[in-house]
């Protein structure tokens, strides 16, 4: 009887080790595929990194020539500016000179006018 009693010990505490070791199993294969799961989240956030790196990278290179581009174009308004300025004061001195022009002409021909005059007066004496 007690060598009865030991078989079915031996025999209840075999099954309980497969029953562990079954169960050993189960989790080491969750505590693979959760591995896997997390390598493939790592390699996906390096990925990212990687790819966000390069964005910044490539943000800072545009604003460099963004920052160039509103330096040029801060110059060329300058430089317009100036050559606005230039160009009107052109146009005032031309606008001047015939104005002058215009004036002398006005007075040239008054002169001839007179001299016309005179010269008919002398002619009907």
């Amino acid at each position: 009887s007690l060598a009865k009693e030991m078989d079915n010990l031996k025999s209840e505490n075999e099954r309980i080790l497969q029953q562990y070791n079954g169960l050993l199993l189960e989790k080491e294969e969750e505590i693979q595929n959760a591995l896997q799961e997390i390598t493939k989240f790592l390699e996906k956030n390096q990925n990212l990194t990687k790819a966000n790196t390069e964005l910044q990278t490539e943000n800072i290179a545009l604003n460099e020539e963004i920052t160039r581009k509103d330096n040029e174009m801060n110059q060329l308004s300058i430089q317009n500016s100036h050559e606005i300025g230039n160009l009107k004061a052109q146009v005032d001195a031309q606008s001047a000179r015939i104005k002058e022009l215009e004036e002398n002409e006005k007075k040239s021909l008054t002169k001839s006018d007179e001299v016309l005059m005179e010269q008919d007066q002398m002619k009907s004496l």
